[in-house]
């Protein structure tokens, strides 16, 4: 039998998803062989993980808060060499590193938060339709002509959140594009390879 404080980390980190209890059981075992100043490295990090980790006020990617950072922006939002206007949309912040990965992309994004799917009560009311569309509202009113680059995942649900999301976008007035079918459907983005995305980047269609 384990001591109370071995069983309690075992159970902590096998809530960790894709963790079996065996698995947790070889990290607490590891964390024993480790220093005392890596142990409290790990854990100052872990706590300021849920202090200063946030989203970006802007596009909901993650961002730091600092002193330098009072707008709460992510380093993509804070990049002066990034075109503002070129707002591309995505379903989760794992998709931006993705698509930041191939190097090709220079405007910036918008985090969605999920796709439609009203069967598991996934509405509009629970994503950021309305963050978005004040974005490009701002665009137009200083008499700009932003580009809203769709890059959701061809599926069921990501179809629906694209044509609820043009009855919204379309009185604007604006460029509206989606990635082209590179990326087969029921396919993610976060798992296309780099010449997918960059073919499904330069091929992308006008809605």
């Amino acid at each position: 039998m384990y001591p109370e404080l071995i069983k309690k980390l075992i159970k902590s980190l096998g809530d960790l998803p894709g963790l079996s209890e065996r698995a947790a059981t070889r990290y607490v075992f590891y964390f024993l062989k480790k220093s005392a100043k890596d142990i409290e490295d790990l854990a100052h990090n872990l706590i300021r993980l849920k202090k200063d980790i946030i989203l970006c006020s802007r596009c909901y990617n993650i961002a730091q808060r600092t002193e330098d950072n009072k707008e709460a922006l992510c380093v993509i939002c804070q990049d002066k060499k990034r075109i503002e206007g070129k707002i591309c949309l995505v379903e989760k912040i794992s998709d931006i590193e993705r698509i930041e990965s191939i190097r090709f992309y220079n405007g910036v994004y918008h985090v969605l938060g999920g796709l439609l799917n009203p069967i598991k009560g996934i509405t509009p009311q629970k994503l950021t339709f309305n963050r978005l569309i004040n974005r490009l509202k701002k665009f137009k009113e200083n008499n700009e002509s932003p580009e809203l680059i769709i890059a959701l995942n061809p599926t069921r649900e990501g179809d629906l959140t694209v044509n609820y999301l043009k009855k919204l976008a379309t009185p604007l007035k604006i460029k509206i594009t989606r990635l082209a079918r590179g990326i087969p459907t029921g396919g993610e983005i976060q798992y296309a390879d780099e010449d997918t995305l960059k073919e499904s980047f330069s091929q992308r269609k006008k809605l």
